[in-house]
């Protein structure tokens, strides 16, 4: 298996910043890609970022109610 770690830039380029408002999958479960990963919250919506790849999530590196920056890791996955 292969094991990658995601920076909020690589899961939503779009964001240079917000707050993880929810996860929707906690580790050790499994996700398809594009499946709902977690929420973010910015200064102007609440957005429903995606899983980039399928796989089991290994690690959520920022907790709810946390900030976050595109430079920040955010999730790793173990893929399929």
């Amino acid at each position: 298996m292969n094991t990658q770690a995601y920076r909020l830039a690589d899961v939503a380029p779009e964001l240079a910043e917000g707050v993880v408002a929810a996860w929707h999958a906690a580790p050790g479960a499994h996700i398809a890609a594009g499946d709902d990963l977690l929420d973010i919250v910015t200064d102007k919506a609440c957005i429903t970022i995606p899983a980039p790849a399928g796989g089991r999530i290994v690690c959520q590196h920022v907790a709810p109610d946390a900030p976050v920056r595109a430079e920040d890791l955010v999730v790793t996955l173990e893929q399929d």
